[in-house]
């Protein structure tokens, strides 16, 4: 969604939902990726997981939650890697090796009859 149709110009609505103010990126000042991509990646494994059909070709997303890796935590304060990992159940980030188990059942033999879906490996985090 673009900034100016937010519905409060230069906000965005974070998790509860409610808008917080925000400052425009400088390179993209009209582009939220952040709210665009994701949807833009469901769209596309729904759409072809159903054109791809007859293949043999499976079609699925990885959406993985909070991970800690150097391009995640560079920048944070602790106290705010401390309230993300704190916010699922497993009250962790998630690990590069997590999401790597998620994307190795999707394309080994187990997860062959998994199609079309986006799977969300962050640890329950809602």
């Amino acid at each position: 969604m673009h900034a100016d149709r937010s519905p409060v110009a230069g906000a965005s609505l974070d998790a509860a939902g409610k808008h917080q103010r925000t400052r425009r990126r400088a390179i993209f000042p009209r582009l939220d990726l952040g709210r665009e991509f994701p949807f833009a990646v469901e769209t596309m494994t729904a759409i072809l997981s159903k054109e791809l059909r007859g293949r043999s070709i499976t079609v699925n997303a990885v959406a993985p939650g909070p991970t800690a890796t150097d391009l995640f935590l560079n920048g944070k304060a602790p106290e705010l890697i401390d309230r993300l990992a704190n916010m699922n159940p497993m009250e962790r980030l998630g690990t590069p090796e997590d999401i790597a188990s998620v994307v190795a059942f999707l394309v080994g033999p187990d997860g062959g009859w998994i199609n079309g879906q986006v799977l969300r490996a962050n640890g329950s985090m809602v």
